[in-house]
């Protein structure tokens, strides 16, 4: 039987879907996916779409250069 092949972009994906649920308990889910608390709770989503905490998108002020 062949090793399942899982990326580290694959295991994020996964840790975002559980953690956001309603019930979800991050510092059980930290002990089950190898990861520290502390990183558990600044990964978790708080509003911000899933892509930008996966891909590490920053929001950028954005400067209208139209308005003198």
């Amino acid at each position: 039987m062949p090793w399942n092949e899982v990326s580290i972009m694959d295991r994020r994906q996964e840790f975002l879907s559980f953690a956001s649920q309603a019930d979800a308990n991050i510092a059980s889910l930290c002990r089950s996916f190898g990861i520290s608390r502390k990183t558990g709770y600044k990964v978790r989503p708080t509003g911000m779409n899933t892509y930008d905490i996966c891909f590490g998108a920053k929001r950028i002020a954005t400067i209208d250069l139209t308005q003198t």
